[in-house]
């Protein structure tokens, strides 16, 4: 009996999770950092240069480059929009 519960528990909070997630793709990026990134990533993917990672022309050191990589992935999968950066 009480796994039948853990199970239905898990799933309701799967179900919450995703519908979370799903509700805040829909968002506008909209903050400073998050439209920088976007826009660092959409360099990379335009330029096809994912080993120089550039702010204004100058080197971005602040960060991982991982971040930049998969956003620019999801350009060259999904086009240049709001719902690629988000993935």
């Amino acid at each position: 009996m009480n796994k039948i519960i853990d199970k239905h528990i898990y799933l309701i909070l799967y179900i919450f999770i995703a519908f979370v997630y799903i509700a805040g793709t829909f968002i506008p990026v909209i903050e400073n950092d998050s439209a920088q990134h976007a826009v660092m990533a959409m360099r990379i993917a335009k330029q096809n240069d994912f080993i120089n990672l550039l702010k204004g022309g100058n080197p971005y050191l602040d960060k991982p480059h991982m971040h930049f990589w998969l956003a620019a992935i999801a350009y060259k999968v999904f086009g240049y929009n709001q719902f690629a950066y988000r993935i």
